[in-house]
This record gives C-alpha cells, structure tokens and sequence, in this order.
C-alpha cells in the first residue's frame, strides 16, 4: 500500500511538474520574442539617431556656407 502511494505521489508530482515545464517554456518563448522586438526597436532608433545627426551636420554646413557667402558679399560691394 504504502508503495502504491508513493508512486501515485511521484505520478502527480510528475505531471505537475510537466505542466510547469510547459509553462516555463511559453514563458522564455514570449520573452524572446519581447528580446528581439526590443533588439529591432533599439536598432531603429539608432538608425533615426545617425540620419538626423547628419541632417543636423547638413544644416550647419549649409549656415556656415551661407555665413561665408554673405562675408563675401560685403566684401565685393
């Protein structure tokens, strides 16, 4: 008898232990997916980041080229 419990004990600690195994591995599936989405955001952004820091570049370069033609502009007339 005592044997017989002992294994219906171990059948249901089994089967318990199955079904949070299962949970666990949903669990690690969607924070990959969470991993990868926020790796993807992150990348993004840092593309964003790069273009208007050359926009940015762009524009300065372009108010110093204005600055240089309007001091030349003086200078002729």
């Amino acid at each position: 008898m005592a044997v017989t419990r002992r294994v219906q004990s171990l059948e249901e600690s089994e089967s318990k232990l199955k079904v949070e195994v299962s949970r666990l591995k949903e669990v690690a599936e969607v924070a990959s997916h969470q991993t990868e989405a926020i790796k993807a955001q992150q990348e993004s952004q840092d593309r964003e980041l790069t273009s208007l820091r050359k926009q940015l570049y762009d524009m300065q370069m372009e108010s110093d080229d204005k600055t240089i033609i309007g001091q030349c502009l003086k200078f002729i007339q």
